[in-house]
């Protein structure tokens, strides 16, 4: 083999595998976020974030639990490299989706349906997303900022073939991304185990690594928090109140779209992510001021306004997970 074919090599394999992480994150974050806002397609539009309350809180707490047991179990170990089960994930979060899109849901009784539904979407959801990130973390932290813009993009724009409008074919789609997303990553997962140039981070004592990762991500954490609680009253004041507006199905996807521009715009032009605090501190003030005119203004005010809480709440995100 000439120098410049074995030069050329490396470089091919880096551009395979950088599409293998953009393609298959984007297809599940486009996926995961579908069947999270549409309760598996039970429901055919959005109300700014939530569709199903009862589902959407309920599977978030449940999320949340899964998230902390799989934290305290790495933190004693007992979780080595590659162990997250990937196809497992895969199956539940599809078998959920059968049973919430077919005459398989008739074999549930009545009153399963929805602790069962929040079961799996928890389960599911989280062991494929920690998958995603171990991948990330994985990754020279140049290479993994620029495909967590580029797979965030990806998502915003297959999540438009996953609109309630499409009917039947959305649930067979998700389906589809769900698979091909972890095609994608059993693929990586092998090009990472027979890499010979990757070398794991060296360990580090466990308190030191732990003080280490809130101080990266503690504030990013924080903002996010306190934007998703705004996002949660003001949702519950407007669906209480009964305050739709047209267009409130799309509001989503276009505040994804937005936010993940954004943050290719400051990574790929800027040079340069802001600090989740910065944004914070920059965009509560204002989504502060115009809240207080949401009940008095017209629908377009309130599309404006969901647009931008979402924007702010999807960009912050995107800096969490890098």
């Amino acid at each position: 083999m000439s120098n410049d074919a074995a030069a050329r090599t490396p470089h091919h394999a880096s551009l395979v595998f950088g599409a293998l992480v953009v393609m298959g994150y984007g297809l599940f974050r486009s996926a995961n976020s579908s069947i999270y806002l549409s309760h598996f397609s039970q429901t055919d539009g959005s109300f700014i974030f939530m569709t199903d309350v009862t589902f959407n809180m309920a599977s978030a707490f449940a999320t949340a639990v899964c998230a902390l047991a799989i934290a305290l179990l790495s933190s004693f170990k007992n979780l080595p490299r590659f162990s997250m089960p990937l196809w497992p994930a895969a199956a539940v979060l599809i078998v959920g989706m059968l049973l919430a899109t077919t005459n398989l849901g008739d074999l549930v009784p009545q009153q399963w349906t929805l602790g069962l539904s929040v079961a799996v979407f928890s389960i599911g959801s989280i062991a494929m997303k920690l998958s995603w990130i171990e991948i990330f973390a994985m990754e020279n932290p140049t290479k993994a900022i620029v495909h967590i813009g580029c797979a965030s993009l990806a998502s915003s724009a297959l999540q438009y073939t996953l609109s309630p409008a499409n009917g039947s074919l959305t649930p067979v789609l998700t389906i589809a991304f769900l698979v091909c997303s972890a095609l994608c990553l059993q693929e990586t997962r092998c090009r990472l185990r027979t890499d010979e140039s990757f070398e794991p981070i060296p360990a580090r004592p466990c308190a030191e690594a732990r003080c280490k990762a809130m101080n990266e991500i503690g504030d990013a954490l924080l903002a996010l928090c306190a934007l998703e609680a705004v996002i949660g009253l003001i949702n519950s004041f407007m669906l209480a109140a009964s305050m739709e507006f047209a267009g409130a199905a799309l509001v989503p996807g276009m505040a994804m779209t937005i936010a993940s521009v954004l943050f290719c715009v400051a990574l790929l032009v800027a040079r340069r992510i802001p600090a989740a605090s910065a944004t914070f501190r920059i965009a509560f003030p204002i989504l502060a001021a115009m809240v207080v005119f949401v009940p008095f203004m017209s629908e377009g005010y309130s599309r404006l306004f969901s647009t931008m809480l979402l924007v702010s709440y999807d960009f912050v995100a995107l800096l969490v997970v890098y």
